[in-house]
């Protein structure tokens, strides 16, 4: 009304898909041209972008018809849709939420022989389609099995019908055993093709059966008399079946045609198989923590989603041996099973830790790879395998972390990472494990700062430690280099060290660990952890999952939390206790010697896995010396939340800290 006008120079340009709005009629049961039915039943199921599920009566709400192509008349407007009076329009019951249609075809009003359709439909939302419109927009698409859709106007076209003469045809892969059951062929095999044809009066002279693969005319079988049993035998010369697709349902059809002229057809899909079946370890994983240290039941799936499994093998390879020459042992043909070693003993060849571990001359025996962390090795497992099709493959990739120190407790650090920078009081995460049981977890800080772990950190501790940490230094135990501290916990565990009290201008907190099991037995300490101290940056630190109850919406820091966990990297959690306990939420405390001024999220992202983002990912601005972080998490689907936090203050610094969260919210699977 002032009078203020703006020019806009940008325009904006939109896609529509104008093509959306059209229903798509999927045939089931016969294609588009070129099938023959002895059923008097048409079947499919349509779909559309307003649903298929609304009821209408007995049926859903949207409408399909059809029309024989003969009684269309698109300049009539008694046939031209199925709203007129008096129209040859049949209506096709559609169910309500599968979209299934099922099209009766009445012999006595009908009659047998060639039909072709046009179909109507009418959609949820009151939109009308015809084969027959002049526009495609105004068509309904069709479709048959897997191939895509497409416009079509000239309908559905296939042939009825129920008298002589009858066809059976019937398939080898030898040319001698034939099978109406056994369609699966391998694709290095020839199709053999045989049609066994019943006919009271006779045989047409000329192309009596005609061979088609895939709708194409293949061979034409020459005149043959009756055998004993009142039939003709049609044979057809082998077809190389290389040049096909393999997994893709290939048709194969007989046409025979009598003398008078009435012909019928039968059809057997068979499908190629050039896929050798997959072999796959479910267990034990490749995850660290899984590495074998005593005797196991290694588990597992082999799948062929085509054939059925002719012959399963393994072998734990040898080096400097042929892959045919491997000792391959048989393991049965089930769609699941094991490999069990018993023994955990390393000089026992019923234990997967002596393949890790056998020498010979100085050389591995068996083709062992080092997985990057000490003594724990990647022992392969190779599986031969074929199928029913003919299909073999050695499947080279599958392998167990193996622990070459099995018996022996081991011990890791989860928290801090490597090259993380923080300060004040540092609580210590990690986790440890043996095949028995974890006795203690020791710890060492190399606590005067000078890169080494030895006896004169202990001294430094018990001499100049602050004394606000008098329980760290009363805890000190052993002598020497064999000095340590004894964490909280033993296969999760903990340890509070304050930062202010390690020796050195320019700080470092250096940990490792070693675990000791009930018989007294260890392994050498871990690779020591780094972490940087600057007290001058923020200190993102006690990172928690919580949850608050289902009828909390906003916690609060007042809101007590109803589940608590610490948080450890890689850490699960799902979706199934959600709905008791209310959503999952990341906290931690962030601070700051000065002012907190910033707080970001950036998504880690990874190809290999389902990232699954943040429902808030905006920065937030405390301004002030500590923050009370509360992060709601997506657990509604499998995935990880993989991000780097990081927490910048007023001046220069700035810390980061990286989280991983595993989501497991898909129940698992029994093999048996």
């Amino acid at each position: 009304k002032a009078g203020n006008t703006n020019n806009f120079d940008t325009g904006i340009t939109l896609k529509i898909d104008q093509n959306a709005d059209r229903p798509e009629i999927k045939l089931t049961n016969i294609n588009i041209t070129g099938s023959s039915i002895s059923s008097n039943i048409v079947q499919g199921v349509i779909s559309d972008d307003d649903g298929v599920s609304t009821k209408d009566g007995d049926y859903a709400k949207i409408k399909l018809y059809r029309i024989n192509s003969a009684d269309y008349d698109a300049d009539s407007e008694t046939n031209k849709t199925p709203s007129t009076s008096g129209n040859k329009w049949k209506n096709v019951p559609v169910e309500a939420g599968t979209g299934i249609w099922k099209a009766t075809i009445d012999k006595d009003s009908e009659g047998e022989g060639s039909k072709s359709w046009y179909f109507y439909v009418i959609d949820e939302a009151g939109g009308e389609f015809c084969t027959k419109s002049t526009s495609q927009l105004e068509r309904p698409y069709l479709t048959e099995g897997s191939n895509p859709k497409a416009d079509n106007q000239m309908g559905i076209s296939f042939f009825f019908d129920t008298t002589a003469p009858t066809v059976k045809i019937s398939v080898s892969e030898d040319g001698t055993n034939f099978s109406t059951t056994n369609t699966i062929f391998g694709g290095s095999k020839k199709l053999y093709v045989r049609a066994e044809v019943t006919e009271a009066v006779g045989m047409k002279t000329t192309a009596p059966a005609v061979l088609y693969i895939g709708g194409v005319n293949k061979e034409v079988a020459s005149p043959v008399s009756l055998n004993v049993d009142n039939k003709y035998i049609y044979t057809f010369s082998p077809v190389s079946l290389s040049g096909y697709d393999s997994g893709t349902p290939l048709s194969v059809s007989v046409i025979a045609e009598d003398s008078a002229g009435n012909t019928n057809k039968d059809i057997l899909n068979i499908t190629i198989d050039k896929d050798a079946p997959t072999v796959k370890i479910i267990s034990p994983t490749t995850s660290l923590s899984d590495a074998v240290s005593s005797s196991v039941s290694i588990k597992g799936i082999v799948q062929d989603d085509k054939s059925s499994i002719a012959k399963l093998e393994y072998v734990i390879p040898k080096e400097g041996v042929l892959d045919s020459s491997q000792e391959w042992k048989a393991m049965g043909t089930s769609a699941s099973w094991d490999i069990t070693f018993a023994s955990g003993a390393p000089d026992s060849s019923d234990s997967l830790i002596y393949y890790a571990v056998a020498e010979n001359s100085g050389a591995k025996v068996y083709k062992v790879e080092e997985s990057g962390t000490e003594n724990i090795y990647k022992v392969p497992v190779w599986f031969r395998v074929s199928d029913s099709a003919g299909n073999e493959q050695i499947v080279k990739d599958q392998y167990v972390l193996v622990d070459s120190e099995g018996g022996k407790p081991k011990a890791w650090i989860n928290s801090p990472e490597e090259g993380a920078t923080t300060s004040g009081v540092v609580t210590i995460y990690g986790g440890a494990s043996d095949n028995v049981s974890v006795s203690k977890v020791c710890v060492q800080l190399d606590a005067n700062n000078d890169g080494e772990f030895d006896e004169n950190d202990a001294t430094y501790i018990k001499g100049s430690w602050d004394t606000l940490n008098d329980e760290l230094k009363s805890t000190i135990t052993g002598s020497d280099s064999n000095w340590y501290i004894p964490a909280s916990g033993t296969n999760s565990w903990k340890l509070n060290v304050d930062t202010n009290c390690i020796q050195g201008s320019k700080k470092y907190l250096r940990i490792r660990v070693k675990a000791i099991d009930d018989e007294g037995l260890s392994r050498e300490w871990s690779a020591p952890v780094t972490v940087n101290i600057d007290s001058e940056t923020p200190v993102i630190k006690n990172l928690k999952l919580v949850q608050y109850g289902k009828d909390v919406v906003t916690p609060t820091d007042s809101t007590s939390p109803v589940t608590e966990r610490e948080y450890v990297s890689g850490m699960y959690i799902s979706n199934i206790s959600v709905q008791n306990n209310g959503k999952w939420y990341l906290t931690g405390d962030v601070s700051d010697n000065q002012t907190v001024s910033s707080i970001t999220f950036e998504m880690i992202t990874s190809s290999t896995q389902n990232n699954i983002r943040l429902e808030n990912e905006k920065e937030i601005k405390p301004d002030s010396d500590s923050y009370k972080l509360r992060v709601p998490l997506k657990t509604d689907e499998s995935g990880v939340i993989s991000y780097a936090i990081k927490a910048k203050d007023n001046n220069t610094g700035e810390a980061t800290v990286s989280i991983t969260i595993n989501i497991d919210s898909t129940p698992p699977s029994l093999y048996n």
